[in-house]
């Protein structure tokens, strides 16, 4: 008989899975959120798979976030705004305030 014993599958970290997809589906805190867990996790525990994943979720999440906020500043110091809410004064009132 043979002492030799197959090694334990390895599984993906839940977290990493979670970190991916919320990036990719524009809640990109969440993204960095689980990322961050998710590889606090796969270090600690060397049976778990998703690495990979949990950097490509904080990486798409970390840009995703800076994105929006150069929209957030763009939309802020432009006349985005004031050219949106006249439109919608005369679309609904039917005159520009």
């Amino acid at each position: 008989m043979s002492e030799y014993q197959a090694p334990l599958p390895r599984s993906t970290n839940g977290y990493a899975i979670a970190a991916l997809v919320t990036s990719l589906i524009c809640c990109s805190p969440l993204g960095i959120i689980f990322g961050g867990v998710a590889i606090s996790q796969i270090n600690k525990n060397p049976n778990e798979d998703g690495k990979g994943l949990a950097i490509a979720g904080l990486v798409i999440g970390i840009l995703g976030t800076l994105i929006g906020f150069i929209f957030l500043i763009l939309s802020l110091y432009t006349p985005f705004w004031d050219e949106f809410w006249n439109g919608f004064m005369e679309g609904y009132y039917g005159t520009s305030a």
